[in-house]
């Protein structure tokens, strides 16, 4: 991109400022200045500390969620990432980038429960050292040591630690603005080319021009909301809050994908089973399992379509007194083996406007109990770990049950089930009707709009069957790649010639 200059706006702070990023075990009590806590509409029918709601958590710092998550790298099935569009992806560039990657060390408990998954109930043991391609086993699987994005000196590897380097903020071209909130895009008067972004910086508004293309990385669930307060979306939608469409566009902010999980408490018999030892490394996940539900083996899916997972500590909280005083009254502790339909979830959500105001948080419905069919799934799944666990009674306790000791399965699922901060699918790539970017992420629009593309999780037109960290920056790399071809191109009509042989 020589001659071109590149402005980086970030709403939060650098990440070198935060040292809890940089340190794995921090991940999770990151600094509130740091994370962005996005309170959903109501999703459940049982009580939990958030309410009925959920609580949708996004990274607010260079490097954006990368910066702040669990570090888990799974890539996902090749099988998904073929219905994308874009062929063969660069993956080994990608981890050329990131840098050698460590792996999570099992727990007891978690090896026991991989083990009697294998003897009892036919699990392979996937025996590679990253376990990447783990979702494309042709049967129920699994991998005791689970890839991290953490560096071989006991650091968190994040987009900003990868590709931010010393190097790269020195370049004479690159501007990084920190603690700057994108507000809306800019156009022409004519309203179809993006010029520039409005945003707020040291409680000023002020206009970053663009003169030749805008970004948008914002994430699923911030990009359509910079995307509707810039009057590209659904145009009776954005006429009802007093905004003028420039792009009828219905697909923005809709089909709003993700993965819902539960947990199931297994007691520990012995506490040495459990995490015996903090170090700064310690993630607290365990290791990765994944089976075909009878849905997935109905259709003959090319790829497993639930994930268990081992980890020492429950995503869900005790919302009671009642809750909290079953769970410290285990003597030797417990385990949590979390149940999620990783493979094609049916269940869409919507992100769209509360107001015009820029400053109001989005309204967000992830409606993950949209599908009876992914509530099943999942409940086999939670069975399956229960069966496991019970067949291991040397090492597990029977499997508690929520909110009361005699509530359900399904009550279980209710209570504990919660998001998987795995949100995509919100400004899909395609080219239908409904899809809102094309496969260079130009954003559509029957000609309405240029120089406008979004790179991020939004444009992800089928959610990988494994966390999404990896697909995300895979984006942003094939955005680089798509960025630099224009370029090229560019640069090659300009210095072309007619022969005239005359």
């Amino acid at each position: 991109m020589a001659g071109k200059r590149v402005v980086l706006v970030e709403a939060g702070p650098d990440d070198r400022e935060f040292s809890d990023v940089r340190t794995p075990v921090k991940w999770l009590e990151m600094h509130p200045e740091i994370t962005y806590k996005h309170y959903t509409e109501k999703v459940w029918e049982t009580p939990r500390r958030s309410g009925l709601a959920e609580v949708e958590l996004g990274g607010k710092v260079l490097g954006g969620s990368s910066s702040i998550n669990g570090m888990v790298y799974l890539r996902g099935a090749k099988s998904v990432y073929d219905k994308w569009g874009w062929g063969d992806l660069n993956w080994e560039a990608l981890e050329d980038a990131l840098g050698p990657l460590g792996t999570a060390t099992p727990t007891r408990a978690a090896e026991a429960f991989l083990d009697a998954a294998r003897e009892n109930f036919g699990f392979e043991d996937a025996k590679n050292d990253d376990c990447e391609f783990l979702p494309d086993s042709k049967g129920d699987a699994f991998c005791k040591r689970t890839a991290q994005t953490i560096s071989p000196r006991g650091h968190r590897i994040s987009s900003a630690t990868a590709f931010l380097t010393d190097e790269v903020r020195r370049l004479p071209n690159l501007r990084i603005l920190t603690k700057t909130r994108a507000l809306r895009i800019e156009f022409e008067n004519d309203g179809s080319v993006a010029t520039g972004v409005l945003v707020e910086r040291e409680g000023k508004e002020e206009i970053i021009e663009a003169r030749n293309e805008v970004i948008l990385c914002a994430g699923a669930l911030l990009t359509p909301q910079l995307l509707l307060l810039s009057g590209i979306g659904p145009a009776s939608e954005l006429e009802s809050i007093g905004i003028r469409p420039r792009v009828d566009l219905p697909g923005v902010g809709k089909n709003l994908t993700s993965h819902a999980v539960a947990d199931v408490l297994i007691p520990l018999k012995r506490r040495d089973d459990g995490l015996t030892e903090v170090t700064n490394t310690t993630t607290f996940l365990d290791a990765y399992a994944y089976m075909y539900s009878s849905f997935c083996k109905a259709v003959r899916c090319a790829a497993p379509d639930v994930a268990l997972t081992a980890a020492y500590f429950p995503k869900f909280r005790a919302a009671n007194g009642e809750e909290t005083a079953r769970i410290q009254a285990l003597p030797q502790g417990h385990v949590a083996v979390a149940a999620s339909r990783y493979g094609s979830p049916k269940a869409r959500g919507t992100v769209s406007l509360r107001s015009a105001d820029p400053r109001d948080s989005p309204k967000i419905d992830p409606n993950y109990l949209g599908s009876a069919e992914d509530v099943a799934i999942i409940l086999e799944g939670m069975r399956r770990i229960q069966d496991i666990a019970r067949s291991a009674a040397n090492v597990f306790g029977e499997p508690m049950a929520f909110p009361r000791p005699n509530s359900t399965l399904r009550e279980t699922f209710e209570r504990t089930a919660m998001t998987y901060f795995h949100p995509v699918g919100t400004a899909r790539m395609g080219d239908d009707e409904t899809a809102v970017v094309d496969f260079d992420l130009r954003v559509r629009g029957g000609g309405g709009v240029r120089n406008l593309r979004v790179a991020d999780a939004s444009v992800i037109p089928l959610i990988p069957n494994a966390n999404t960290n990896p697909a995300a920056m895979m984006i942003g790399l094939k955005a680089a790649d798509l960025i630099l071809q224009d370029d090229d191109d560019a640069e090659r009509k300009k210095n072309a010639c007619v022969h005239n042989p005359n």
